[in-house]
């Protein structure tokens, strides 16, 4: 059942894809970006429900309630010529005014009353980056929004688990196919996040796979969707691993760690733990920075001769940007850089 909004009190607002609605920096200064930002606790992630006319919602930031007069407190405002939103004191016009649509299951969308781009939706983008005013799009987990009242603990997809929304719009004939995936992924979603997140950061809740004709690839993921090749699988339909593959993309949410390593954690989670078996040697012209199975290779033998956590840990430096590169981030937790340990691996 939906929280619902309720005029004076605090609530947290929570998209699909794990960012809350954050002031930057906690500056209260207008024209402050209002962004995506991993759950902290912090006022700037508390927002205060003011009933308007019309049902809809003024949304005070945690940061000033309760400092000011009324009819002047700092509000989530939509900036119309940026198409973003940002902090602004109130003046009562439309872009200060938001609109709360049902969105099913317990979720929001979020409607700026502002009409003259047409409707346009409350849509986390990514973190730290400004939240954007869109079309509706019902595949975007970012313009999914759920309330939790100031105090409540967010929960993890591993308590609740993942939506998992499939498109076999383009491809039909493999719709039996993808549905037959839904399960295994929906299993394996949170035990991958407890493998490479712990509680460090919330996953996203939500994502979607795309039958895609255009891809020529297998599959990648981008933002809240998996865009696959339809031709692969008919190809490969038995291959369910690479499907794991990109669902830990979508839960890596990674920032700052280099490509090699966002690939190999990947592959790290799918050759180790989905299918109990990687390559089965690696050959002395490999590098660890080859990607995917021979950066697995490696991850698998720093976790089990230096440090069984990791590859969790490395996950969680990239999505917190404090990845401080292959030398010193490798050395503080091993005492020898990333070569060095791939140096002392046996070659073919």
């Amino acid at each position: 059942m939906s929280v619902v909004p309720q005029n004076g009190q605090l609530f947290t607002l929570r998209s699909a894809n794990g960012l809350t609605v954050d002031v930057d920096h906690s500056n209260t200064a207008p024209g402050t970006k209002i962004q995506g930002w991993k759950p902290n606790g912090s006022k700037a992630q508390q927002w205060v429900f003011w009933a308007k006319d019309n049902g809809s919602w003024l949304l005070e930031t945690g940061l000033t309630h309760g400092t000011h007069g009324p009819g002047r407190a700092m509000a989530l405002d939509y900036n119309f010529s940026a198409g973003v939103t940002h902090l602004f004191s109130e003046h009562g016009d439309a872009n200060q005014r938001w609109l709360f649509e049902d969105a099913g299951s317990g979720w929001y969308r979020i409607k700026t009353v502002r009409g003259n781009e047409g409707d346009r939706y409350l849509t986390a983008v990514g973190e730290g980056i400004a939240l954007a005013l869109r079309s509706p799009d019902g595949g975007d987990p970012g313009q999914r929004w759920e309330l939790l009242p100031v105090g409540s603990q967010p929960q993890q997809p591993g308590g609740r688990g993942v939506r998992i929304t499939l498109d076999a719009g383009q491809a039909p004939d493999l719709a039996g196919w993808l549905e037959a995936q839904k399960p295994v992924l929906e299993t394996w979603y949170p035990k991958t996040v407890a493998l490479i997140i712990g509680d460090a950061y919330a996953a996203p809740t939500e994502y979607r796979i795309v039958l895609d004709r255009s891809n020529t690839g297998v599959a990648y993921a981008s933002g809240g969707t998996v865009s696959v090749n339809p031709d692969y699988v008919r190809r490969n339909p038995g291959d369910a691993g690479f499907l794991i593959h990109e669902q830990v993309h979508i839960i890596q949410q990674n920032r700052t760690a280099p490509g090699h390593f966002v690939e190999g954690v990947a592959d790290w989670v799918r050759n180790y733990h989905f299918e109990n078996g990687g390559l089965p040697y690696v050959r002395s012209s490999d590098k660890y920075t080859d990607a995917y199975k021979t950066t697995a290779y490696f991850l698998n033998h720093v976790a089990t001769h230096y440090d069984a956590d990791i590859v969790r840990k490395l996950n969680v430096a990239g999505h917190d940007g404090s990845y401080a590169g292959d030398d010193a981030w490798w050395s503080a937790r091993t005492g020898k850089t990333a070569q060095q340990l791939w140096d002392e691996i046996p070659k073919r």
